[in-house]
């Protein structure tokens, strides 16, 4: 678990996939992952979001593909969806994680 004094590198959802800047403020929250690589030296990180995030049981009558939202091809995306008609992004955790070791790197 990580500790009150470690450093966790915070990602911005909303703008890694191209939808818009976000910055975080009243109504934000931060929600810190544990990684999926097993590296040390980034063992969690975390996303800015807005609200409060929540579980979702999602059934496949309810879930569909969004047509044409261009999102698929982005970084940080496995797939746009539409969910009870509403659209959704279905978060790529591997490569949200990759995309962060290769920044920290650079």
């Amino acid at each position: 678990m990580a500790a009150r004094h470690d450093r966790l590198p915070l990602v911005a959802f909303a703008p890694l996939i191209g939808q818009g800047a976000e910055v975080g403020g009243l109504g934000h929250k931060v929600v810190v992952l544990k990684t999926l690589g097993g590296q040390p030296t980034m063992p969690y990180f975390a996303l800015l979001t807005r609200g409060f995030p929540r579980l979702v049981t999602v059934s496949r009558d309810r879930l569909e593909g969004a047509r044409d939202s261009g999102l698929e091809s982005r970084i940080g995306v496995r797939a746009a969806v539409r969910f009870n008609d509403e659209p959704a992004v279905i978060p790529d955790i591997d490569g949200i994680e990759q995309a962060l070791r290769q920044a920290l790197a650079a």
